[in-house]
């Protein structure tokens, strides 16, 4: 063969080469954008579940427990059967996820806690690859419900404390009356965070109960924190909450990281049978509807009308964040000071 024959030759094998090359890399591409189709074909349950995964190390084991509660119950029930790809999803999907749950009787409220969830796990997806836009933004959302709680007079407290004696649920009663504390930090007590020669009381630990999806059971979770920064204080007994609990340490004998209020066993009060036992007492005391949270509610009203405390004093003594809090939710104008007014009004204009 001759060497032009030769240098033909090569040059035909070089370019081949070239175009072998440039065929594998399209192969490549085209591969990619394949693979990155087949991502966007995950399935909606599927995200939920991964994002589920990624936030359980984000978030407070609580705040975790609510977010798995409402996906294992609610979302991924209704979307299993329907096997709606996340790529696929429209905003008339979730709206008419939203009529469903609230015509089988869901608060706004909870569909409004659903539809942060909702939108949080796919901005997720956007973040992965999985789709281009949320879609959870384009949703008609039902309005919010302006929360409302019951608060119970003076009078209605007491009777709800005489109701209480003898229970297993007088103790939580007591610090949510007095004290203001939340179920949590009721629970939480242990006699390590009381001194009795002081009169002392910190809230520093809490006791809740949480919704493990992995068992699909509720389980007790006890911290060391409380909800926030400012929950963390400390409060001075009453004498006569004082000399309760000095009586009942006595006859105890318990040790310092014992708990405070506990059942007849010894064990630690649970926050769903101190909810139960509550809602009996409640049936006996009062025809209102009353949680035991309204206690709290209760407390800072009080302690606004009846005692005449500033605003800026009970959020401290509630452990709000912030003052707002308090001022919005907490305290609660009584149709007492509407006749102030209008017995001022009175005095001062003239007909």
């Amino acid at each position: 063969m001759s060497d032009n024959n030769l240098n033909n030759t090569a040059e035909k094998i070089a370019e081949l080469e070239q175009i072998i090359v440039g065929l594998t890399a399209e192969n490549l591409r085209l591969k990619a954008q394949i693979d990155k189709q087949n991502e966007k074909q995950i399935k909606f349950t599927v995200l939920l579940s991964e994002w589920l995964n990624v936030w359980r190390i984000k978030v407070r084991p609580n705040t975790y427990s609510g977010y798995s509660f409402l996906v294992s119950k609610h979302i991924l029930p209704y979307f299993k059967d329907r096997n709606v790809l996340v790529s696929e999803l429209t905003a008339k999907d979730i709206e008419q996820f939203y009529s469903y749950k609230i015509n089988d009787g869901m608060s706004i409220n909870t569909v409004l806690h659903i539809h942060a969830i909702i939108r949080c796990c796919l901005n997720y997806a956007i973040k992965h690859d999985y789709i281009d836009s949320n879609i959870a933004f384009k949703v008609e959302k039902p309005k919010k419900q302006n929360f409302s709680s019951n608060t119970l007079s003076i009078e209605e407290l007491n009777a709800l404390i005489e109701q209480s004696k003898n229970t297993q649920i007088y103790l939580p009663v007591q610090f949510a009356i007095q004290l203001g504390l939340r179920r949590s930090e009721a629970l939480g007590l242990r006699w390590c965070d009381i001194d009795l020669k002081k009169n002392k009381l910190t809230v520093q630990h809490t006791v809740v109960q949480l919704w493990n999806t992995d068992t699909q059971k509720d389980e007790i979770l006890c911290s060391d924190s409380t909800k926030n920064n400012s929950s963390k204080r400390t409060l001075s007994l009453s004498s006569n909450l004082a000399c309760v609990l000095a009586t009942i340490k006595a006859n105890r004998k318990p040790d310092n990281a014992d708990y405070v209020c506990t059942m007849h066993s010894g064990t630690v009060i649970k926050p769903n049978y101190l909810d139960k036992e509550f809602r009996k007492i409640v049936r006996r005391t009062t025809n209102k509807h009353i949680r035991f949270h309204d206690l709290r509610h209760s407390c800072a009203t009080y302690l606004h009308e009846e005692l005449g405390y500033d605003i800026k004093d009970i959020q401290e003594y509630l452990g709000h964040s912030t003052i707002s809090t308090t001022a919005n939710i907490y305290t609660h104008f009584s149709n007492r000071k509407f006749d102030v007014i209008a017995n001022d009004i009175n005095n001062r204009i003239a007909i």
